[in-house]
């Protein structure tokens, strides 16, 4: 079954979203701390050179889960880092999370204003994930990415999201989904699994929509369209998104993801 196809196809497509899932969301929109810090130590760095650092993804749609949802943060920087800049900025990062072990939840994209397109970056980025700089700048950021932030960020310093950030078409949003679903992940564990299965729903839901989406309008989506052999096993995966104990010979969700993909993928 293609892609493009899973809407209209999967039997169950004209259900109503029949469930609404409640996270452990951070109460009301205030920077988390770690992310405060984080910005004004680049502050420190950078000067003048940090144009905005915005807080996207899970915290900034309401379904952010505590001990599962990382910060997501985009830093827009007025030039390309330079060599000195990067060794400062691994040291920031390092001294963060030693002093915070939030910071492991820290992922991001140190991005150049003018490389800044509505598909994600012209030339690759220096990156953070679990609070550490990353040796090797990389294409990290996607139109979705974008999306996600130009819509829905906070502002931690800097303008509007959307007077930085280039505006992106629903188009652009579902070609990057379609890329992501592509991409095939092994999943050695169930926690894994569970991480897995919730992406891809969330890529079909947005592939509907053209729209940033969430992991919990990802479970809705699947209740709505998947057959039902599926109910338990996304309660399933909730449940272990919101920390719920797995059992080590446990292979319930690695066995279901791959009758998911053959579900969606071209034969």
């Amino acid at each position: 079954m293609g892609l493009d196809l899973v809407a209209s196809s999967v039997p169950g497509s004209d259900k109503q979203f029949p469930r609404t899932y409640v996270s452990r969301v951070h109460p009301g929109r205030a920077t988390p701390t770690v992310v405060s810090l984080l910005a004004e130590r680049i502050r420190d760095v950078l000067g003048d050179g940090l144009v905005a650092m915005y807080l996207g993804g899970s915290f900034s749609m309401d379904d952010f889960v505590d001990g599962s949802s990382d910060y997501d943060v985009l830093v827009v920087i007025r030039d390309p880092l330079g060599s000195r800049e990067v060794a400062a900025l691994v040291d920031l990062h390092e001294r963060l999370l030693a002093e915070d072990r939030a910071a492991s939840r820290l992922e991001g994209d140190y991005a150049p204003r003018g490389w800044l397109v509505p598909e994600g970056t012209r030339e690759p980025v220096h990156w953070f994930r679990r609070g550490r700089l990353q040796p090797q700048p990389r294409f990290m950021l996607s139109a979705d990415n974008i999306a996600n932030m130009r819509q829905h960020a906070i502002v931690v310093t800097g303008p509007a999201p959307a007077e930085v950030l280039p505006a992106v078409h629903p188009d652009q949003v579902r070609a990057a989904v379609r890329s992501m679903l592509e991409a095939v992940k092994e999943c050695s564990t169930e926690r894994q699994a569970a991480d897995e299965i919730l992406s891809l729903l969330r890529s079909l839901r947005a592939l509907e929509t053209g729209a940033p989406t969430t992991k919990s309008d990802g479970l809705r989506w699947g209740h709505a369209h998947l057959d039902e052999r599926w109910p338990l096993i996304l309660d399933r995966v909730e449940a272990i998104r919101r920390g719920a104990h797995v059992e080590t010979h446990d292979t319930t969700l690695r066995r279901a993801i791959e009758s998911l993909r053959g579900l969606l993928l071209p034969a």
